[in-house]
């Protein structure tokens, strides 16, 4: 009987080494009441996360063939399908990009056109950018941007992640989104 006692003793004197070197979910949340512990509200910018950007429709746009927008943050650009001769077009499209640094981002937002020449060019009707650090500090963002001679009705909303996101190398991100922007763009 002494054996097991005594295994049990050293057992329990084992756990409790453990114990001293892991924070238990108990002590993070006193820690956390008296301040010690970052509050999960107190966003690290620098932390990175989810831009998710919602195409919702254009409004006195010019009249063209084949209208769609053209996103782009860094090397990772993004096409909605083209709408066919529509001063209002409508795309509903969500388009979710994941960041690293979105302090330092810029969504760069094109309203374009297929060329009336009937070439592979494609025709500015206007522009936009709209800085990631607005939306990560408003969090979610819906409005009307102006952009040529019309109006983008484009929604955005951030979502922080917990741990620290690491990206694609630039060129796997020029690389995969040419592939996209080339092969998956609405005909």
């Amino acid at each position: 009987m002494s054996d097991i006692v005594i295994a049990l003793e050293t057992a329990l004197r084992h756990q409790e080494h453990r114990n001293d070197q892991v924070a238990r979910p108990l002590e993070v949340i006193e820690e956390m009441d008296r301040g010690k512990v970052a509050k999960i509200e107190e966003y690290d910018p620098d932390m990175g996360g989810l831009l998710v950007v919602i195409i919702h429709k254009g409004n006195d746009l010019e009249r063209r063939r084949n209208l769609f927008v053209f996103l782009r943050i860094g090397y990772d650009m993004r096409s909605t399908t083209k709408v066919s001769k529509n001063q209002n077009p409508v795309w509903e499209e969500t388009f979710k990009f994941t960041l690293d640094k979105p302090a330092k981002s810029v969504l760069h937002l094109v309203v374009e056109a297929d060329s009336s020449y009937g070439n592979n060019l494609k025709d500015n009707l206007g522009d936009v950018d709209i800085r990631v650090a607005d939306v990560v500090k408003e969090k979610h963002m819906n409005y009307w941007y102006k952009v040529g001679t019309g109006r983008l009705h484009v929604e955005l909303l951030w979502e922080p992640s917990a741990v620290p996101v690491k990206t694609k190398s630039k060129f796997m991100q020029f690389m995969t989104s040419t592939y996209n922007y080339t092969f998956h763009k609405g005909s």
